[in-house]
């Protein structure tokens, strides 16, 4: 885990202008240069500062920059969440959100595209089964019905005291029949 120590007030890093560190950010976050390679790019720039010191400013910004978007990503969760009332549903928009971000950074690593894949996948496997589930339940509902149905009839074949018309009657009746 990187080092979550306020850097030094004579940093040189801290004394560039936010557009040059954003700068460095952007270089390696996204292009994935070294940190070699972007020392270099600064001492062009007139700017000497070394590797190391780039890694161990990096580590805390890239640090503190996660953990600001893990902030972010909780409060929209329970915004979204609170909105709509469906948790899962916020969450899962997220993730398919995080994942096509992935998609498009710059050497991204392929195991972190896969496993958000795999969350977004299993989700629409596991909605596909509660559907299939309901459609069970609501087989099984309709068949109890037929069955108490079939029963009904059956009571009013076995009936004698009934008239043919009065057995077609409630018959109909039973079934629904106009």
């Amino acid at each position: 885990m990187a080092s979550t120590a306020k850097p030094r007030s004579d940093s040189k890093i801290a004394k560039l202008t936010p557009e040059l560190r954003a700068e460095i950010v952007r270089r390696l976050s996204e292009e994935n240069q070294s940190f070699k390679d972007v020392a270099a790019w600064l001492k062009e720039d007139g700017h000497a500062i070394s590797a190391t010191a780039l890694h161990d400013w990096y580590s805390i910004h890239s640090w503190r920059e996660s953990a600001a978007s893990a902030r972010g990503v909780a409060e929209q969760v329970r915004t979204d969440a609170a909105a709509s009332g469906d948790y899962d549903a916020a969450t899962l928009a997220l993730v398919k959100e995080r994942a096509y971000i992935l998609a498009r950074t710059k050497g991204a690593d392929v195991k972190d595209l896969a496993v958000l894949a795999g969350i977004v996948g299993d989700s629409a496997k596991l909605a596909i089964k509660q559907r299939e589930v309901g459609l069970a339940e609501r087989r099984i509902v309709l068949l109890e019905k037929k069955a108490a149905q079939a029963d009904a009839a059956q009571g009013l074949a076995d009936d004698d005291t009934l008239t043919d018309e009065q057995r077609t009657a409630k018959l109909r009746q039973i079934f629904r029949m106009q």
